[in-house]
């Protein structure tokens, strides 16, 4: 796999920001890993999101176990991650993580894509430790989830390529957020021409407008799942996302 596009936007991300403190490129290479394990082979719609969460090398380097249900040639090394499937599920690791809880809104986005939850009161226990399930039939849900996102032509990328959740500094995020566009994420996105993007979070939709407007690719946004908003303006992003993902043919 050629990194070397990849590796070229995050030596430029260092360099124009050499006070700020950022993923390895280990992690960053392993979140691509990640990424393109779940890529469909046509790409329908792309979910934007903003960025993976801020994964240390210490964390890095714990594998999964050995397990026999996970997919073949899945990505073995941690990180926090959606697509991680360790992320949020410690019991697949070879050791345990501190704070590993995982990205719960982004499994509820997931399966929203796919699955009328309006209809169903909001479930989302199949993929979710609340609900009835054991460790191993919650993890099978999950796979057998993005198994089906990535046969509907459903993807998730990130804006920028490194994990920007710990800076509190907005103008950093959208820095850092224009850099990875520019040298590798517009590119990307442009080359795989999707029916419909969802941006994820106003930071995102703000930062990229204009350039999301010059692709000529219908897009719309949400409010980042974590926001602080009432449960009626996350239920109608719910609804958003099965009419788009249902709708892309």
């Amino acid at each position: 796999m050629d990194y070397n596009k990849l590796k070229q936007c995050y030596d430029i991300i260092l360099k124009e920001n050499p006070s700020l403190k950022f993923d390895s490129f280990s992690v960053v290479k392993t979140v691509h890993d990640f990424r393109e394990f779940w890529k469909p082979k046509q790409v329908k719609v792309i979910l934007l999101a903003e960025s993976h969460v801020y994964t240390k090398d210490d964390e890095w380097e714990i594998l999964f176990k050995p397990n026999l249900f996970l997919p073949e040639n899945y990505p073995r090394h941690f990180v926090r991650f959606v697509y991680c499937i360790a992320y949020g599920e410690n019991h697949l690791l070879s050791k345990f993580i501190d704070n590993n809880p995982g990205t719960f809104q982004y499994w509820e986005i997931f399966y929203s894509c796919l699955n009328d939850v309006k209809k169903n009161n909001f479930d989302f226990s199949p993929i979710l430790k609340t609900g009835p399930s054991d460790n191993n039939t919650r993890v099978k849900n999950k796979i057998n989830l993005l198994n089906s996102l990535k046969d509907k032509g459903i993807w998730l990328v990130d804006a920028s390529i490194v994990g920007i959740n710990n800076e509190k500094k907005l103008v950093n995020r959208k820095k850092i957020i224009e850099l990875c566009w520019n040298n590798y994420i517009g590119d990307l996105i442009r080359s795989i021409k999707p029916q419909h993007i969802i941006v994820i979070g106003k930071t995102v939709a703000d930062v990229l407008e204009r350039n999301l407007n010059g692709t000529s690719i219908k897009w719309t946004w949400t409010f980042q799942p974590q926001a602080r908003k009432p449960s009626s303006v996350h239920h109608d992003a719910f609804d958003h996302y099965f009419s788009v993902c249902n709708s892309c043919k």
